[in-house]
């Protein structure tokens, strides 16, 4: 694939609630772009499992997480 394939090349993206669902997808679907993309979940397990799992599925090493419970007004601020 040239860069002209991946759109989304040198874009950092960051999605919430990406451990499952629509956000799942967007995730996996920014990452197969060429995104550099930001899992954003409360469960570390989870969050690390979907992070794998969408590497290994698009080949884009540039997939991380930050733990966040968006619920939580403490973590908010």
């Amino acid at each position: 694939m040239t860069a002209l394939d991946k759109p989304m090349n040198g874009k950092i993206c960051m999605v919430t609630g990406a451990t499952s669902s629509i956000g799942e997808v967007t995730a996996r679907e920014l990452a197969r772009l060429g995104a550099s993309v930001i899992v954003v979940g409360r469960n570390p397990e989870k969050s690390v499992s979907t992070v794998n799992m969408i590497k290994q599925q698009t080949g884009n090493p540039n997939v991380e997480f930050m733990l966040a419970d968006l619920s939580s007004q403490k973590e908010i601020h």
